[in-house]
């Protein structure tokens, strides 16, 4: 919103008094009855409002047929919006319905101008005179690279493949319009009442459109804020300048502002039931151990277990496909873990959030009159109601997890009804190498040793699971988008004595 705002104050500082340039020239007749709004939307980090032509000052002269013209660069403009990637098409439409469409890279001599004959229009005096839109209504960015990663727009997948990126601007075009009821308004006039409804127009598109065949599964729908919607019903996805929105059916009774992905054909689990999972074995009075293998996601387990990198965790009586939640990074999932509850009600969404807004498992434990242990890398990730016992690599290996283990180790059995051991290696050497490569997959080995001699020692259950996965770059291996390398994670139990 600040950038938005701070975009909005830089282009009344650079282009403020087209009027005094447009109202000079010949042909253009001054009216300030009405001016509309002209939106720049799409494929831009920010939205760029363009609500009155006194926000035009630093434009260009431009000469038409022996008319003296002021615009401003259309280019400069999008550019102001931040697009996401380099390679865009830029969409010009009118009211009437007639668009042209142009290259990002040849916007040389692409001016918007508004006069009071043709309202907002463009000039394109590289291009045919058609590409002329007279009484523009908005300009779309429409990103046509592949360099756009999974942090914009609206992604869809399932437990092992992801079926569709789709940037708002791609999106653009599939849409279609329908009117939503905004409610009904009355009058009484002369002793008798008139009524009336009202609506707005909204660009939408279905789910099945999308992947063009008919979805019969159920889904799961998360959005930027953390806030997930399990349905059957796949409702509607409005497109919604810069970003996606989700509304469960025409009634609108569930809605996700910015719809970050959907996954199809969901796992019956996620990583939030290692709250309820804890709360239910220690209300037995049961001891529990949960082991999480920081950045170690399913597609990695299943990697690992064929390629004989896993010898005892794929003995493991109970393995399941979870899934992480929004942003699928570490704090976001500890806290998910931590509260069972998603983002938007734990109020943790990313790194920058260490405090979470609900009690956790360990404000559960100290209720009940328990002990808890949590056992940490070298630095605190979240506030919680114990402090973790932090780790520092003492041996100087490059890696804080053999001290995690010998720390867990020693303290196996002083008596504690919860134990939380935090490994970080895996992710760490998913980072610096990539998510299924052999130095990743050696550590994986390593920690599927420390599993073993934890289960071998506890005295209760043991789960294992992970904060979130990893998926390959260029240069190693990164996680916090919507895809399921990054969203989907082990979960391995242990039953006592197994």
């Amino acid at each position: 919103m600040k950038r938005s705002i701070w975009i909005i104050i830089t282009i009344f500082a650079l282009i403020a008094g087209l009027a005094i340039g447009v109202f000079g020239v010949s042909k253009i007749v001054q009216n300030r009855a009405f001016i509309p709004e002209l939106k720049i939307i799409g494929d831009i980090r920010n939205v760029i409002k363009i609500p009155d032509i006194d926000i035009f000052e630093d434009t260009s002269i431009i000469n038409i047929e022996g008319d003296t013209i002021k615009a401003f660069p259309l280019r400069q403009l999008i550019d102001f919006g931040e697009p996401f990637s380099q390679q865009n098409s830029i969409l010009i439409v009118g009211h009437d319905g007639s668009a042209a469409e142009l290259d990002y890279s040849e916007l040389a001599k692409s001016y918007i101008a508004f006069g009071s004959e043709h309202g907002w229009h463009s000039i394109n005096l590289n291009h045919p005179v058609s590409t002329k839109i007279k009484r523009i209504k908005e300009i779309a960015v429409i990103s046509k690279g592949m360099d756009i990663d999974y942090e914009y727009g609206l992604s869809i997948i399932t437990t092992g493949e992801n079926l569709l990126n789709i940037t708002p601007g791609q999106a653009y075009g599939r849409t279609t319009e329908y009117l939503n009821p905004e409610g009904n308004v009355s009058m009484e006039k002369d002793g008798s009442q008139y009524r009336a409804s009202i609506y707005s127009k909204e660009k939408v598109l279905r789910i099945e459109e999308l992947l063009d065949h008919d979805i019969e599964e159920n889904i799961v729908l998360m959005g930027r804020d953390g806030n997930i919607v399990y349905t059957g019903n796949t409702g509607l996805i409005k497109l919604d300048d810069n970003h996606f929105n989700y509304v469960d059916g025409l009634s609108g009774d569930r809605e996700i502002i910015d719809l970050a992905g959907i996954m199809m054909d969901p796992p019956g689990a996620s990583i939030m039931d290692v709250y309820n999972d804890c709360i239910y074995y220690t209300g037995r009075d049961e001891k529990v151990m949960v082991i999480i293998l920081d950045g170690f996601g399913y597609h990695q387990y299943e990697y690992a277990y064929a390629n004989n990198y896993i010898d005892f965790m794929k003995d493991a009586g109970s393995i399941t496909v979870v899934s992480s939640v929004i942003k699928p990074v570490t704090n976001s999932g500890l806290a998910a873990m931590f509260t069972g509850r998603p983002p938007a009600e734990n109020g943790v969404h990313n790194h920058d959030n260490r405090q979470p807004l609900v009690p956790t498992i360990f404000a559960s434990i100290i209720q009940d009159n328990k002990r808890a242990l949590y056992i940490e890398g070298d630095i605190q990730i979240l506030k919680t109601e114990i402090d973790p016992v932090l780790n520092i690599d003492r041996n100087n290996d490059g890696y804080r997890d053999d001290d995690i283990f010998e720390y867990s180790m020693e303290n196996i059995d002083s008596g504690f009804d919860l134990m939380v051991v935090h490994f970080h290696s895996i992710d760490d050497a998913g980072h610096d190498f990539g998510d299924i490569v052999v130095e990743t997959m050696d550590r994986i080995k390593i920690l599927d040793s420390y599993v073993e001699e934890l289960v071998l020692g506890w005295d209760g259950y043991v789960i294992v699971t992970a904060d979130h996965g990893m998926h390959p770059t260029p240069d190693g291996g990164s996680h916090g988008e919507f895809r399921y390398e990054d969203m989907f994670v082990p979960y391995i139990v242990f039953s006592p004595g197994q």
